[in-house]
């Protein structure tokens, strides 16, 4: 997508109760209740809207009535009453902060470092969401609040009238990560064409979907909507950024890390699991500074070569590869010794053989992402032995020699 680069920012806070809100000029809150009127900005009731599905839109009633309604900025975002972007000095995106308060004081995202932000991404999304054992199609069918025959009707009516964007929709599904809460910055011309698109699908989906009657499970298009906009991205190879995310008033919730009043490394469930613990306070130190090891140096190979490849398609493996997601990269491709056992994708990335190395790009490199050491070894010896691809093991990036 061509943009222009301009910097006239607005900042919509969508809340359906009155609230305490950041009194900044660039924040304006937005409900869809009608007798919501003290403190409140805009309603979307009013013009060209569809407040009416709100039960089953819920956010999008709103972005609805801004796309439609507001006067147009060079860059727009959205938060809600209780969750907002956060500016922090660490550049880590997987956090989730609480605070008990609003205080304008604290670092929310304004116009200056948004407008910066964007002249190097597309869209500024929410901290990654990892699920740890499912994908994200798992999920949405094991899930209380959704029906997954919403989600395969979406896939149906994605295939029929958007064809092209159905290679994206099978790979985020079959991913275990994703970018939620329906919150995002980006410039007008990529929210006009998200908006389009995503109408344009909804609108097909409301002949065949029958809104559920139970509180949550009716917000439909605002469960499928986390799904469609993580589908938007990646067909059209947006150029993203993961930021942590400030909740008010209340814990963290599940998927996220939680981090009060100081910075600790957080490491996810994801990453919890692989070492056997629940919370990363259990975590002896030494198991969090691979995690500081490998971030760090994950981000050098992300600057050096322009194709990574992971040897490993199991848990070590899957690790890198999510890990890779905070660097707005993915691996090339899974390498395994034998396909027997292994399908032709691993989340959403395809799966290849060790014995077609001959086809990988000459200015890639290959992170061997096994746990047993002598394993890692004879692969890496067996690489460098064969091929003249660059050959990193697990170890080597689990340890960090620092800032060079």
């Amino acid at each position: 997508m061509n943009m222009e680069r301009k910097n006239s920012v607005a900042m919509y806070i969508f809340t359906q109760q009155m609230h305490e809100f950041p009194h900044l000029p660039e924040y304006k809150s937005i409900t869809s209740l009608a007798d919501n009127n003290i403190g409140i900005d805009y309603k979307d009731n009013c013009g060209d809207n569809i407040n009416e599905k709100n039960k089953s839109y819920a956010e999008y009633t709103k972005l609805y009535w801004i796309w439609k309604n507001a006067p147009k900025s060079d860059i727009v975002g959205f938060c809600q009453y209780r969750r907002y972007f956060w500016l922090d000095d660490v550049d880590d995106e997987m956090v989730q902060i609480t605070k008990d308060t609003v205080a304008e004081a604290e670092p929310y995202l304004r116009t200056q470092s948004v407008s910066k932000l964007l002249q190097d991404y597309d869209i500024l999304l929410t901290p990654l969401h990892v699920y740890t054992f499912d994908t994200v199609r798992e999920q949405y069918g094991s899930a209380e609040c959704t029906d997954y025959s919403h989600l395969e009707q979406l896939e149906k009516v994605i295939k029929k009238l958007s064809p092209e964007y159905y290679p994206a929709c099978e790979q985020v599904l079959a991913s275990h990560y994703c970018y939620t809460c329906d919150m995002f910055i980006t410039r007008w011309a990529v929210f006009d064409a998200y908006m389009t698109w995503y109408f344009r699908i909804c609108r097909e989906l409301e002949k065949t979907i029958v809104v559920p009657e139970e509180p949550l499970k009716w917000r439909v298009y605002a469960f499928l909507g986390e799904r469609m906009l993580d589908i938007f991205v990646l067909h059209h190879k947006l150029k993203y950024k993961g930021m942590p995310m400030i909740f008010i008033n209340g814990k963290a919730e599940a998927g996220y890390s939680e981090r009060k009043n100081e910075i600790r490394i957080d490491d996810l469930t994801y990453i919890y699991s692989l070492y056997g613990f629940n919370h990363v306070d259990e975590m002896p130190a030494t198991c969090k500074q691979v995690m500081v090891a490998l971030r760090h140096n994950l981000a050098r190979l992300c600057q050096m070569h322009s194709h990574i490849y992971i040897y490993g398609a199991g848990l070590y493996g899957r690790l890198l590869n999510v890990l890779l997601a905070e660097h707005n990269r993915r691996a090339d491709a899974f390498i395994v010794t034998h396909m027997q056992g292994n399908g032709s994708l691993t989340d959403g990335i395809k799966t290849i053989s060790a014995d077609n190395l001959p086809s990988i790009e000459q200015n890639g490199i290959i992170i061997i992402g096994i746990k047993d050491v002598a394993t890692q070894k004879g692969i890496s010896e067996k690489l460098h032995r064969d091929t003249a691809i660059h050959v990193v093991t697990y170890n080597e990036l689990a340890t960090w020699r620092g800032k060079e």
